[in-house]
Protein backbone atom coordinates (compact mmCIF):
# COMPACT_ATOMS: atom_id res chain seq x y z
CA UNK A 1 0.00 0.00 0.00
CA UNK A 2 2.88 2.15 0.81
CA UNK A 3 4.44 1.73 -2.34
CA UNK A 4 1.23 2.44 -4.32
CA UNK A 5 0.89 6.38 -2.32
CA UNK A 6 4.27 6.62 -3.63
CA UNK A 7 3.23 6.01 -6.99
CA UNK A 8 0.48 8.21 -6.82
CA UNK A 9 2.20 10.72 -5.57
CA UNK A 10 5.22 10.67 -8.03
CA UNK A 11 2.41 10.53 -11.02
CA UNK A 12 0.67 13.56 -9.63
CA UNK A 13 3.78 15.25 -9.16
CA UNK A 14 4.70 14.36 -13.07
CA UNK A 15 1.20 15.94 -13.94
CA UNK A 16 1.91 19.00 -12.17
CA UNK A 17 5.42 19.42 -13.87
CA UNK A 18 4.25 18.79 -16.90
CA UNK A 19 0.22 20.68 -16.68
CA UNK A 20 2.66 24.02 -15.80
CA UNK A 21 4.36 24.43 -18.85
CA UNK A 22 1.67 23.34 -20.95
CA UNK A 23 -0.86 26.04 -19.62
CA UNK A 24 1.88 28.54 -19.66
CA UNK A 25 2.24 27.78 -23.84
CA UNK A 26 -1.36 27.74 -24.02
CA UNK A 27 -1.72 31.34 -21.96
CA UNK A 28 1.25 32.82 -24.52
CA UNK A 29 -0.89 31.49 -27.35
CA UNK A 30 -3.74 32.72 -26.23
CA UNK A 31 -4.61 35.66 -29.22
CA UNK A 32 -3.94 33.27 -32.08
CA UNK A 33 -6.76 31.10 -31.44
CA UNK A 34 -9.75 31.52 -33.26
CA UNK A 35 -13.50 32.68 -31.17
CA UNK A 36 -15.13 29.24 -31.87
CA UNK A 37 -12.15 27.70 -30.00
CA UNK A 38 -13.54 25.13 -26.83
CA UNK A 39 -11.33 22.67 -27.15
CA UNK A 40 -8.75 24.72 -25.40
CA UNK A 41 -10.83 26.41 -23.25
CA UNK A 42 -12.99 24.24 -21.59
CA UNK A 43 -9.75 22.03 -20.15
CA UNK A 44 -8.36 25.13 -18.86
CA UNK A 45 -11.70 26.18 -16.99
CA UNK A 46 -11.30 22.95 -15.52
CA UNK A 47 -8.09 23.12 -13.88
CA UNK A 48 -9.73 26.07 -11.92
CA UNK A 49 -10.25 23.44 -9.79
CA UNK A 50 -7.16 21.76 -9.79
CA UNK A 51 -6.04 20.97 -6.09
CA UNK A 52 -2.55 21.73 -7.17
CA UNK A 53 -2.92 26.22 -6.53
CA UNK A 54 0.26 26.43 -8.97
CA UNK A 55 -1.85 24.42 -12.03
CA UNK A 56 -4.90 26.67 -11.04
CA UNK A 57 -2.99 29.60 -10.62
CA UNK A 58 -1.40 28.60 -14.31
CA UNK A 59 -5.02 28.51 -15.53
CA UNK A 60 -6.19 31.36 -14.36
CA UNK A 61 -3.46 33.62 -15.78
CA UNK A 62 -3.92 31.75 -19.29
CA UNK A 63 -7.43 32.19 -19.23
CA UNK A 64 -6.99 35.91 -18.61
CA UNK A 65 -4.87 36.37 -21.71
CA UNK A 66 -8.02 34.86 -23.54
CA UNK A 67 -10.51 37.51 -22.49
CA UNK A 68 -8.07 40.71 -22.05
CA UNK A 69 -8.21 43.90 -23.82
CA UNK A 70 -5.32 42.75 -25.95
CA UNK A 71 -7.32 39.40 -27.26
CA UNK A 72 -9.17 40.42 -30.17
CA UNK A 73 -11.67 37.44 -29.68
CA UNK A 74 -12.24 38.31 -25.88
CA UNK A 75 -15.83 38.71 -25.69
CA UNK A 76 -16.14 35.28 -27.77
CA UNK A 77 -13.79 33.75 -25.38
CA UNK A 78 -15.13 35.10 -22.48
CA UNK A 79 -18.55 33.65 -23.12
CA UNK A 80 -17.05 30.04 -23.51
CA UNK A 81 -15.82 30.68 -20.30
CA UNK A 82 -19.15 31.13 -18.29
CA UNK A 83 -20.40 28.43 -20.93
CA UNK A 84 -17.98 25.66 -18.95
CA UNK A 85 -19.01 26.77 -15.60
CA UNK A 86 -16.03 29.26 -15.05
CA UNK A 87 -17.20 31.60 -12.95
CA UNK A 88 -18.53 29.62 -9.81
CA UNK A 89 -15.11 27.71 -10.15
CA UNK A 90 -13.11 31.05 -10.12
CA UNK A 91 -15.45 32.27 -7.54
CA UNK A 92 -14.46 29.32 -5.45
CA UNK A 93 -10.96 29.98 -6.12
CA UNK A 94 -11.24 33.20 -5.31
CA UNK A 95 -12.96 32.02 -1.76
CA UNK A 96 -10.55 29.06 -1.07
CA UNK A 97 -6.88 30.34 -1.46
CA UNK A 98 -5.17 32.22 1.54
CA UNK A 99 -2.68 34.15 -1.32
CA UNK A 100 -2.62 36.69 -3.81
CA UNK A 101 -5.66 36.19 -5.60
CA UNK A 102 -4.57 39.76 -7.87
CA UNK A 103 -4.58 36.91 -11.14
CA UNK A 104 -8.40 35.84 -10.42
CA UNK A 105 -9.08 39.07 -9.52
CA UNK A 106 -8.15 40.28 -12.76
CA UNK A 107 -9.89 37.54 -15.11
CA UNK A 108 -13.27 38.36 -13.05
CA UNK A 109 -12.94 41.79 -13.95
CA UNK A 110 -12.33 41.13 -17.50
CA UNK A 111 -15.13 38.65 -17.81
CA UNK A 112 -17.66 41.48 -16.45
CA UNK A 113 -16.27 43.92 -18.76
CA UNK A 114 -16.64 41.62 -21.87
CA UNK A 115 -19.83 39.61 -20.74
CA UNK A 116 -21.11 41.69 -18.13
CA UNK A 117 -25.00 41.43 -18.00
CA UNK A 118 -24.77 37.93 -17.53
CA UNK A 119 -26.75 36.19 -14.49
CA UNK A 120 -23.87 33.74 -13.73
CA UNK A 121 -21.73 36.92 -12.55
CA UNK A 122 -24.59 37.83 -10.82
CA UNK A 123 -25.29 35.17 -8.97
CA UNK A 124 -21.84 34.39 -7.97
CA UNK A 125 -21.91 37.85 -6.66
CA UNK A 126 -18.81 39.23 -9.07
CA UNK A 127 -19.56 43.01 -8.30
CA UNK A 128 -19.61 42.42 -4.07
CA UNK A 129 -16.36 40.38 -4.93
CA UNK A 130 -14.86 42.74 -6.93
CA UNK A 131 -15.71 45.79 -4.40
CA UNK A 132 -14.30 43.97 -1.49
CA UNK A 133 -11.20 42.73 -2.85
CA UNK A 134 -10.30 45.66 -4.86
CA UNK A 135 -9.11 48.39 -1.95
CA UNK A 136 -6.60 45.90 -0.70
CA UNK A 137 -5.48 44.83 -4.25
CA UNK A 138 -5.33 48.30 -5.88
CA UNK A 139 -3.15 49.10 -2.48
CA UNK A 140 -0.82 46.26 -3.73
CA UNK A 141 -1.02 47.61 -7.27
CA UNK A 142 -1.88 51.06 -8.21
CA UNK A 143 -1.68 50.40 -11.91
CA UNK A 144 -4.99 47.99 -11.26
CA UNK A 145 -7.19 50.77 -10.02
CA UNK A 146 -8.54 51.83 -13.10
CA UNK A 147 -9.62 47.99 -14.08
CA UNK A 148 -11.38 47.39 -10.88
CA UNK A 149 -13.00 50.41 -11.17
CA UNK A 150 -14.59 50.31 -14.70
CA UNK A 151 -15.43 46.58 -14.07
CA UNK A 152 -17.83 47.42 -10.74
CA UNK A 153 -19.00 50.54 -12.91
CA UNK A 154 -19.66 48.20 -15.63
CA UNK A 155 -21.76 45.46 -13.15
CA UNK A 156 -23.33 48.17 -11.29
CA UNK A 157 -25.13 49.53 -14.69
CA UNK A 158 -26.36 45.98 -15.69
CA UNK A 159 -27.65 45.60 -11.62
CA UNK A 160 -28.31 48.81 -11.10
CA UNK A 161 -32.39 47.64 -10.96
CA UNK A 162 -31.67 45.63 -8.80
CA UNK A 163 -29.74 47.62 -6.46
CA UNK A 164 -30.69 50.93 -7.35
CA UNK A 165 -29.06 52.52 -4.18
CA UNK A 166 -25.96 50.94 -5.05
CA UNK A 167 -22.60 53.19 -5.37
CA UNK A 168 -20.27 51.95 -7.77
CA UNK A 169 -16.53 51.29 -6.40
CA UNK A 170 -14.83 54.60 -6.24
CA UNK A 171 -10.68 54.09 -5.17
Amino acid sequence: MCLRMSERSAHIERSRELLVPAIKSIGSLARTFPAKETRIIGPLVAQLGHRNAEVATEAVIALGKFVSPESFNRVEHSKTILEFDGVPRLIKLLRSNDRSQTHELVLLCYLALNVGNIKALEQARALNIIEGAARSVVAQHPELRELFARATHHLTLYQAGAHPHRQPYAP
